[in-house]
């Protein structure tokens, strides 16, 4: 089975407690972090190699930038508060919809409306 390097876009109020979480497992203070700074994504990612565990590397205007590996099927949910913004890197993501399926590839992203139930699945 393929992986998929995806890049997500989400509102950091929605999901403080989830980032505060990640970085308390680290055992990092998010404090500490300086986020001005030139970023090499591909960098980022060679850092880790779990799947479905995603990664916050910069925030910007109340928004929090993720990195997350993807392999297989994610559940289906959705955000009530925030749209959410998939970019692939690597790989092909296939956002399953409501009413249609969005195939997102390398360089491409997609925004997933809020309140919209998607499925990410990063298939063979």
């Amino acid at each position: 089975m393929r992986s998929c390097l995806v890049i997500f876009l989400e509102n950091i109020d929605a999901v403080r407690i989830c980032a505060a979480v990640w970085w308390e497992a680290w055992g990092v203070d998010q404090r500490d972090i300086e986020m001005n700074e030139v970023i090499n994504i591909e960098e980022k990612f060679s850092l880790f190699s779990d799947y479905l565990s995603p990664k916050r590397i910069e925030k910007l205007n109340g928004q929090q930038i993720i990195l997350a590996k993807l392999k297989g099927e994610f559940v289906f949910h959705k955000h009530d508060h925030e749209d959410e913004l998939f970019m692939v890197i690597k790989g092909q993501l296939i956002l399953e919809l409501k009413d249609e399926t969005v195939v997102v590839n390398p360089g491409e992203f997609y925004t997933v409306p809020r309140g919209v139930e998607h499925k990410p699945t990063a298939k063979e």
